[in-house]
């Protein structure tokens, strides 16, 4: 990425919820928007998605895997994360796109997917992208 590409994916306001159960996967994007001076918070299952979400504080993107141990998967903490936080940006995340649940024509405005291995600037991308959509 050159110099002018780091000034597209600028941040530094937002407030981000990670979810993701293997902390080395997690660790990525956790310290790509750390570095870019993103609030996040991260959790490795979808109870504690949802205890943040419940805390009453504000976040501006949800960045969650699909499939997830322990009986609620990325689309459900982003259905609760929606209804919690109604301007609530969504990106999913898998590993494999054909084993993906989630169809990108059942994407909702402000949701987007992106699958493992992403690079970085895949991802700043996207997250620039749908905070920008509706002026977040």
């Amino acid at each position: 990425m050159n110099v002018e590409d780091e000034a597209v994916f600028e941040l530094g306001w937002e407030r981000v919820l990670v979810v993701e159960d293997d902390r080395e996967v997690r660790d990525i994007p956790v310290s790509l928007l750390r570095a870019r001076g993103c609030e996040v918070v991260e959790v490795e299952d979808g109870q504690a998605a949802i205890e943040q979400l419940e805390d009453g504080r504000h976040f501006d993107l949800l960045f969650t895997v699909i499939v997830l141990p322990g009986g609620m998967n990325g689309t459900e903490i982003a259905t609760e994360a929606k209804r919690l936080h109604p301007k609530m940006r969504v990106i999913y995340t898998a590993g494999y796109a054909k084993n993906t649940i989630l169809n990108l024509s059942n994407l909702q405005p402000g949701e987007g997917v992106i699958n493992k291995p992403y690079r970085r600037s895949e991802l700043l991308e996207k997250v620039r992208f749908l905070l920008n959509e509706q002026g977040i």
